[in-house]
């Protein structure tokens, strides 16, 4: 709502963990996501930035997590 008001563009960074893996494509932001863990969970439910409320909301979903963590992962991260 803040965004409306002060005519803003919302930026949500995100993750590609809210999708499976098994499209065989790329995502696009109509794809439907199907989220495997606890975490792609918690991050697919934020769908109130693409209900409609904003305009043109930019929701960057990021393809690996940042930082020594993600070493302990079958995934990995950007850094390494």
């Amino acid at each position: 709502m803040a965004c409306r008001q002060a005519d803003a563009r919302l930026v949500h960074f995100s993750t590609d963990y809210v999708f499976d893996g098994l499209a065989g494509r790329a995502y696009t932001e109509d794809d439907v996501p199907r989220p495997l863990g606890a975490y792609a969970v918690s991050k697919a439910r934020r769908r109130i930035v693409r209900a409609g409320i904003l305009d043109n909301p930019l929701i960057i979903r990021t393809s690996g997590v940042y930082g020594p963590g993600g070493l302990d992962t079958a995934r990995g991260n950007f850094v390494s």
